[in-house]
């Protein structure tokens, strides 16, 4: 598991674009405890957008 945390955000809206490396089959992307609906395709970047 990988845990990244932002402590304190721009105050309009911003993207993290995440890199998810080849071997993560079934990986996901939960903001806050929840799952996203985030396209997480395993060697591809994945794009959170933040409002």
């Amino acid at each position: 598991m990988v845990k990244l945390t932002i402590e304190e955000c721009k105050e309009t809206a911003f993207d993290i674009i995440i890199r998810i490396p080849s071997w993560a089959i079934d990986a996901k992307i939960m903001v806050n405890g929840s799952e996203t609906n985030v396209a997480v395709i395993a060697g591809k970047y994945a794009t959170i957008n933040r409002i």
